[in-house]
């Protein structure tokens, strides 16, 4: 793979609409394929957009203030 086929850590959360850190736990896992590009850990694009396609969408909804 050549280095346009990577997105840094930053770019895949923003693309996943996580956070860097559960970046790092999806690639420590093994669910998100990640190599090190020019002293960096960047994601595998084809990997996160494949995550993106599988991943449940049914989280819990945000809590709402105005119930209190």
């Amino acid at each position: 793979m050549n280095a346009s086929e990577y997105l840094s850590m930053g770019d895949a959360a923003c693309l996943l609409g996580v956070t860097k850190a559960r970046i790092s736990q999806l690639a420590a896992s093994g669910t998100l394929a990640c190599d090190i590009v020019g002293a960096r850990k960047m994601v595998e694009y084809d990997s996160a957009v494949a995550y993106q396609k599988v991943r449940k969408r049914g989280r819990r909804p945000a809590w709402d203030a105005s119930l209190r």
